[in-house]
């Protein structure tokens, strides 16, 4: 059974030590939603973050929300469409892109029950990768 972490700085050094999760931001202006940002606010950060997968080659970048990783795509990626939850077609050298619901108290989407189902999806794309 997976251990119980509780919000803090403990569980994400656990996290990023342990299980090799790391947390990062794209934008660093905190903002309630991620629509309030324009292109420029996503310009440098994205870019940024994209060498930084290019050079740590995660298995998986977890991106939460669609309108932010939109973002991303367009800023670092220079590409335009919609994006459906789940498994993206594009990755980041051998890095796999998954985009769930923003958890956030502003989406709607953000209950349990939605959610879940989501992060259950990225488990095992997780435990698939690491198999090989």
């Amino acid at each position: 059974m997976p251990e119980k972490l509780d919000p803090g700085i403990a569980a994400t050094e656990t996290l990023f030590n342990r299980y090799r999760i790391g947390f990062t931001d794209v934008v660093k202006r905190a903002t309630a939603r991620a629509a309030e940002l324009d292109d420029s606010d996503f310009e440098k950060g994205a870019r940024l973050l994209k060498r930084k997968l290019e050079r740590y080659l995660p298995l998986i970048a977890w991106f939460h929300g669609k309108t932010g990783f939109d973002r991303f795509l367009r800023a670092a990626m220079r590409l335009e469409r919609r994006t459906a939850l789940g498994l993206q077609p594009e990755g980041i050298g051998t890095t796999r892109i998954f985009v769930t619901p923003n958890p956030s108290g502003a989406n709607p989407a953000a209950n349990p029950k939605a959610l879940l189902p989501w992060y259950r999806e990225l488990a095992q794309l997780r435990e698939q990768l690491r198999r090989g």
